[in-house]
């Protein structure tokens, strides 16, 4: 997605929307954020979010955006995030995933193998309709 488009996407929101650097400036706000805050339609000016959102000299205590940005808990956060992108190729049959050396894979552990992802398994009520309890004379087996 190219600079134009993105910016496009952003202004679009209409929520307040602000990112900002390491040193609480805002690098880029968007329509609605200028609007509500006040800040220069084109090239903001490096106005420190503390001062645009509290009207304060200072990063105010308790505020949890400049808590995040001071402790670096999001930067961190979010270097340990691992995206999936692409296309995955999954049989329409049994739905196994080609993995990046053309062997086959259950889908649980070709996401575990390219993300951070963890897996539980359960059945859903639907599933769970057709098979009778392991308690019934059927031992579990679908009826």
């Amino acid at each position: 997605m190219d600079d134009v488009n993105w910016q496009e996407i952003f202004d679009t929101l209409t929520d307040m929307v602000t990112i900002h650097d390491a040193e609480f400036r805002i690098v880029k706000a968007n329509t609605a954020a200028r609007k509500l805050l006040g800040l220069p339609f084109v090239n903001p000016t490096p106005t420190r979010c503390f001062r645009a959102f509290h009207g304060a000299s200072e990063p105010p205590p308790g505020c949890p955006s400049c808590s995040c940005m001071a402790t670096r808990e999001l930067s961190d956060a979010l270097d340990r995030i691992k995206t999936l992108k692409g296309l995955i190729p999954i049989c329409s049959w049994c739905g196994s995933v080609r993995n990046d050396r053309g062997y086959w894979a259950s889908l649980e552990s070709y996401v575990r193998d390219h993300s951070d992802a963890r897996f539980s398994h359960g059945i859903c009520p639907e599933c769970a309709t057709g098979f009778d309890s392991p308690d019934d004379q059927n031992d579990g087996k679908q009826r």
